[in-house]
C-alpha cells in the first residue's frame, strides 16, 4: 500500500513597514515613498511517508548564500532529519 501524500501551502506578506533601501535599482536616490506592489513569501511543504519536500518562493531579486543558510537553519531544526530537499528560490521577474 503507498503511503498518502500530504501537501499544504502558505504566503506571508514580506512588505517592509518603513522606507528602506531597495535593491535592483541603481538610480534611486532614497528609499522607497510608497508600496505599488506587496512582497510575498510562498512555501508549498509537501511530505509522505518520511521523505518531505519544502518549495519556498521569495519577492526577492537575489537569494544570497547567506539569507539561505539562515533560512535552512531556522527549518532544520537540530534534530529534523525528515527535511529531505528545500528549495528557496526569488521568482521575481524584471520584465527583462
Amino acid at each position: 500500500m503507498s503511503e498518502v501524500l500530504y501537501a499544504s501551502a502558505a504566503a506571508l506578506d514580506i512588505t517592509p513597514s518603513h522606507p528602506a533601501p531597495l535593491f535592483g535599482y541603481e538610480g534611486r536616490p532614497a528609499a522607497f515613498e510608497r508600496i505599488v506592489d506587496p512582497l510575498e513569501l510562498n512555501a508549498i511543504l509537501v511530505r509522505q511517508g518520511e521523505c518531505v519536500l519544502l518549495l519556498v518562493g521569495a519577492d526577492l531579486l537575489c537569494v544570497s548564500d547567506d539569507l539561505e543558510a539562515q533560512a535552512l537553519a531556522s527549518i532544520r531544526g537540530p534534530k529534523d532529519e525528515s527535511l529531505r530537499a528545500v528549495l528557496l528560490r526569488n521568482p521575481h521577474s524584471t520584465g527583462v
